[in-house]
């Protein structure tokens, strides 16, 4: 599976296997209400040791290695978008507990040059808010299909052999799709205990640069 690009200060870290996904979204619009927002503006990922620089100063000047980007209503935009080579990524918070977050994502189809939409997830809790209730940082973790496989004998090998209660694994073993959003969630609750797809991200300032 061709890796999707990291974005979303981490979150969009979305290619790979043993991940739930979709063709058709599993939330939308009215399933954000209730849910907090994201506060628009600059969003950067945890200190990297390996890759040091001042999210103080302009994202601009950012280095390529940075894991950050901007945040604005229903769409997410990497760091390395930011040149316009990409018009980002739509999500939806989806209101529940935990929350979900809902990516859209581009994949493209094996052999054939043509991109198919796919559908992301990642659970998430607030961190901190803002005096407006915006989430303005939060712990985040990739949904998975189940307990990755600890002895993967090849390539082919599944990527869990357990999946989690409600989801169907695809025919190449590397990835799954939900029965419902309620066995999504169930999901979500269950791949928070492997640290390998913990993520988070906190808010930098307002405005684009």
């Amino acid at each position: 599976m061709a890796a999707q690009r990291a974005a979303l200060i981490g979150v969009l870290l979305l290619g790979g296997c043993n991940l739930v996904m979709t063709t058709q979204p599993m939330f939308g619009p009215a399933d954000a209400a209730g849910a907090p927002r994201l506060r628009p503006g600059v969003w950067n990922g945890p200190p990297d040791p390996a890759c040091p620089y001042d999210e103080t100063k302009p994202v601009a000047a950012w280095p390529a290695c940075a894991n950050g980007g901007l945040v604005s209503e229903g769409q997410i935009r990497a760091r390395q978008d930011l040149n316009g080579a990409s018009a980002g990524v739509d999500y939806i918070l989806a209101a529940g507990d935990p929350l979900i977050l809902q990516l859209r994502g581009l994949e493209p189809a094996p052999g054939s040059g043509i991109s198919i939409t796919r559908y992301f997830y990642a659970g998430l809790r607030p961190a901190r808010t803002d005096a407006q209730g915006r989430i303005i940082a939060y712990d985040a973790w990739l949904v998975l299909c189940g307990p990755p496989s600890r002895k993967a004998v090849t390539p082919d090998a599944p990527a869990t052999r357990s999946p989690f209660p409600g989801l169907v694994m695809d025919p190449s073993g590397q990835a799954c799709g939900p029965r419902s959003a309620a066995a999504l969630r169930g999901a979500a609750a269950a791949s928070r205990r492997w640290p390998a797809a913990a993520l988070g991200a906190h808010w930098v300032r307002d405005g684009d640069r």
